[in-house]
């Protein structure tokens, strides 16, 4: 019986290779390309993989790096890696914000936005599933998950959040996009009154006109 398995599985990583070599080769070296947001430049970078049929280019490995003015935007020592280097493998940029502000995703995620002329980081916990509370007639919208890769179709393209004023991060933070301020809401995900705090596959149901309440299923 091992013999028909061990031939099959020869014939699939062979039929692999040649379907490899036919459609796509991988570029010897990585590129970057400058993507400028505002007063910030994003450095993508990433190693091409050329479909030789269609010549389109996609990119593995990608990273991002923050730049302001030609230097590095400063983040904390939690967003470095092992050679003190800040690289993110997402970056999304926030319209709804008044100034130029970023949302990068790595070993942390945060705010960069310029405050006073200066670049300011303001990390934000827990980040996943997010949601706008005022994306709906003042209401809440839909929830949207957050998955980044390390793959990208091109390097000069950021996407965008958008929808609204207020964006709750993961049930646990809300960040009023006018003024970057950040509110935790139950970080320990403690019971409220015997009320599990929120059911977990639900989002915001209702968003107060004085923003200072939102009301989620209990269980």
């Amino acid at each position: 019986m091992k013999i028909p398995i061990l031939l099959t599985l020869l014939i699939i990583f062979a039929s692999y290779l040649y379907t490899l070599a036919k459609g796509k080769i991988e570029a010897s070296k990585y590129l970057s390309k400058d993507v400028q947001y505002g007063p910030f430049t994003i450095k993508a970078s990433g190693k091409g993989m050329v479909d030789k049929q269609s010549g389109v280019v996609n990119y593995a490995n990608v990273t991002y790096e923050i730049l302001y003015e030609g230097q590095p935007v400063v983040f904390p020592d939690a967003a470095k890696d092992k050679n003190g280097a800040t690289f993110f493998s997402a970056v999304y940029t926030l319209p709804d914000a008044p100034n130029s502000t970023l949302l990068v995703c790595g070993s942390g995620k945060y705010l960069v936005f310029l405050n006073k002329g200066v670049p300011a980081v303001e990390e934000i916990p827990n980040i996943g599933i997010i949601q706008f509370l005022d994306s709906q007639t003042s209401q809440p919208g839909p929830q949207l998950e957050l998955i980044w890769t390390d793959e990208a179709s091109d390097l000069e393209h950021l996407d965008s959040i958008q929808g609204g004023r207020y964006l709750l991060v993961s049930k646990h933070s809300m960040i009023d996009l006018q003024t970057h301020k950040i509110w935790e809401i139950n970080k320990d995900s403690e019971y409220l009154e015997n009320y599990a705090f929120p059911a977990p596959i639900n989002g915001a149901l209702a968003f107060s006109p004085d923003q200072k309440s939102i009301v989620f299923h209990a269980e």
